[in-house]
């Protein structure tokens, strides 16, 4: 497969330049939830819960996850955060895949032969 070095250089180069700033990143899930509280006569008895509120789900280690109540004042941070962890993540993964194109197009050492892929 042909693999255009010059414009996969300027891609690599351009998700570079448009990662998130690194302590704007927030590796969670973010959970929205409508509550009932019981009470005879509320709205919520007649399927208008109350709500939103938000809460964040963080793993922190196999099989534990913790969650912590978002202020609303603090709700746009927090989604810029999970968004810009997601962002990163992205990049991450298709600098990965053009790093790897651009190794697979370099020419192969003198007196070696490629081998054919496997597929």
């Amino acid at each position: 497969m042909y693999v255009d070095t010059k414009k996969a250089k300027a891609r690599r180069q351009a998700l570079v330049r448009d990662l998130p700033e690194l302590s704007e990143i927030l590796r969670a899930s973010l959970i929205t939830r409508y509550t009932s509280c019981g009470k005879a006569g509320c709205k919520c008895m007649s399927g208008q819960k109350h709500g939103p509120s938000y809460t964040l789900s963080v793993t922190v280690a196999k099989g534990k996850t913790r969650q912590l109540y978002v202020r609303q004042q603090d709700l746009a941070m927090v989604r810029r955060q999970v968004d810009n962890y997601e962002k990163l993540w992205q990049a991450i993964v298709e600098i990965s895949s053009i790093n790897f194109e651009l190794l697979r197009a370099q020419p192969p050492l003198p007196g070696r032969t490629r081998r054919p892929r496997s597929r």
